[in-house]
């Protein structure tokens, strides 16, 4: 599946209220200070998401990610679009502060990724 068509099936989870949708690419440095301003954690981290009216921001560390791409032996892209899935899911309502409602989120995030990576 083209990455075209990869985005165009992410949109059944994006809520209907959101009509515009950033992803940013930052160092750790950056997304450590906007972890420390609006979640009070003084660390980086992979993916950060920001629902308003009617946009959405899905914050991802370039840093992180390539880490993350190296640890789990796929290609960069393939992990920021993970992130991409992550974030979006985060508009739908899904939540990963307790064990269990990370671990549903990631169950889902990783079907959406299986399906959507299928033949890459």
């Amino acid at each position: 599946m083209p990455l075209k068509e990869k985005t165009c099936f992410l949109e059944k989870y994006i809520p209907s209220d959101i009509k515009e949708i950033s992803v940013i690419l930052i160092s750790d440095k950056k997304i450590t200070d906007i972890n420390r301003k609006f979640l009070h954690k003084n660390h980086p981290t992979d993916v950060l998401s920001f629902k308003t009216s009617q946009t959405g921001d899905i914050i991802i560390s370039a840093e992180t990610a390539k880490m993350q791409a190296k640890e789990f032996k796929h290609s960069l892209e393939k992990e920021i679009f993970y992130l991409i899935i992550h974030g979006i899911l985060h508009f739908s309502g899904y939540k990963d502060y307790s064990d269990r409602d990370r671990n549903k989120m990631l169950k889902k995030q990783d079907a959406i990724l299986k399906k959507v990576w299928a033949g890459r």
